[in-house]
């Protein structure tokens, strides 16, 4: 089918892949190693993490992260945390005075596209 300028339409329906991608801290965010969960499973989590002796503790760089420069990076890939999903519980923060889970960004698009695999969510920290 030839591009006329237009996306193709079917019955509210379109033929294009949706990526789904997240606001600042709005992916869910674990320990590589162990696969513990350090952002976006619970509040008692961020609870914690407020007080300083939790979460934003653990998400802050190592000594070896904070002493690499960017050839180190390269060569040896500072792989400590990984982002697993979207954040799928509402969370609410003082200065961002909210984040939003996007289950329903995700439900709303799978109904749009042609096949519910056209849906991606792209977590990323």
């Amino acid at each position: 089918m030839p591009f006329t300028q237009v996306a193709a339409v079917f019955d509210d329906r379109t033929r294009d892949a949706c990526v789904v991608v997240p606001g600042i801290m709005g992916s869910v965010l674990e320990d590589v190693v162990t696969g513990r969960p350090l952002w976006g499973v619970d509040l008692a989590m961020l609870t914690n993490s407020l007080t300083g002796r939790g979460l934003l503790g653990i998400l802050r760089a190592d000594e070896r992260a904070r002493a690499a420069d960017a050839e180190t990076a390269r060569r040896a890939p500072l792989n400590r945390i990984r982002a697993t999903a979207l954040l799928a519980k509402p969370w609410w923060l003082p200065v961002f005075e909210g984040l939003d889970p996007y289950s329903d960004v995700h439900k709303a698009l799978t109904g749009v596209v042609l096949a519910p695999e056209a849906v991606a969510p792209f977590p990323y920290d």
